[in-house]
């Protein structure tokens, strides 16, 4: 995979290279686009505010966005799709058997092998958005999102013990829709900072009042006008995950295990809410332009200092990404 990825890079180095002989045409093209453009970005792990969301798989993320004639209104519709699910998904389940062990001679029949929590939370996200700028002082904007996971409601994955001793679960739509606000000072120059807070509803739960607040900072640099740039970032977000906490019933039975329920004692084991900074970013993104095409690629550094959040896992993590779209 870090060959794969070093040589899509070089690919995109040498092809800027190319695209620079062109950038006189660019602003001409920019002028006569309506603000609509489709992409596909890849990303070799999904970390969604320090939280692993597809348990260590990547995902592809194909989108439509229009950006309605310049005016600064924007809809978005994108997909989330496990990288596992496209490479074994689709592959046709294989009949043949093979020997797992010559010495004992058992036979086996292969399956196709994906991530099944992540394909659980295959999701289709519709977005829109608005941001206006005041002469180049301060940009406000505002958006609202809905994240639909259709696989979901009906997967094992999703789902807790509701009653230990019954062995009875309850599943649960992870679908949700978050809305925001930010902030750019884009009076401040270099940094370029910018304030962010967002309120998400996850209604399958039966609770809800998450808020998430980033900031960011960032800085482009221009290699070649119109066609090749360099922002290197860094972002730090404190979330406030009220969603995380909840109350978990079993029966214990004083006597032992018996079928007789009368004598048994109803406990909770409730997992307090997460609170914390959830995680903090440092990255360094490239954009490559030209005539309506878009190549970029991003490597991201993660950390995550709350202990809710990493629970004994990981407190370093890294992802890279790399996209394609074309504008019209």
């Amino acid at each position: 995979m870090k060959k794969i990825m070093l040589l899509l890079f070089a690919i995109v180095v040498v092809t800027a290279q190319v695209f620079a002989q062109g950038a006189g045409n660019e602003k001409e093209e920019k002028d006569k686009s309506i603000g609509l453009s489709f992409g596909i970005d890849y990303y070799s792990k999904y970390i969604w505010r320090g939280i692993d969301f597809y348990d260590g798989d990547g995902y592809f993320y194909p989108s439509i966005y229009w950006d309605v004639f310049g005016s600064g209104l924007s809809f978005t519709v994108a997909g989330e799709i496990s990288s596992s699910w496209v490479f074994n998904g689709f592959t046709k389940r294989p009949n043949r058997y093979y020997f797992e062990d010559w010495s004992l001679g058992w036979i086996y029949k292969k399956t196709r092998q994906f991530n099944g929590y992540a394909y659980a939370n295959h999701g289709l996200d519709f977005g829109v958005e608005y941001s206006y700028t005041f002469e180049n002082i301060i940009t406000l904007g505002a958006n609202f999102w809905y994240y639909w996971y259709y696989n979901s409601p009906y997967a094992r994955e999703m789902a807790w013990t509701t009653i230990e001793s019954l062995n009875t679960v309850r599943k649960w739509d992870t679908s949700y829709f978050s809305a925001g606000v930010n902030i750019g000072l884009d009076c401040v120059p270099w940094i370029n900072p910018t304030i962010a807070v967002y309120y998400d509803n996850y209604y399958g739960y039966e609770r809800s009042g998450d808020y998430y607040l980033q900031i960011g900072f960032s800085h482009e640099f221009v290699l070649v006008d119109d066609v090749l740039a360099i922002t290197p970032s860094i972002t730090a977000g404190y979330y406030w995950g009220r969603t995380y906490g909840y109350n978990n019933w079993y029966l214990a039975s004083q006597g032992g295990l018996d079928f007789d329920l009368s004598d048994d004692v109803i406990w909770r084991d409730h997992t307090a809410p997460k609170r914390g900074v959830s995680d903090v970013v440092p990255s360094v993104t490239m954009s490559v332009t030209h005539g309506g095409f878009s190549f970029t690629s991003g490597f991201f550094y993660v950390i995550v200092p709350a202990k809710s959040w990493y629970k004994g896992g990981p407190i370093h993590k890294f992802y890279a990404q790399l996209g394609l779209s074309y504008s019209i």
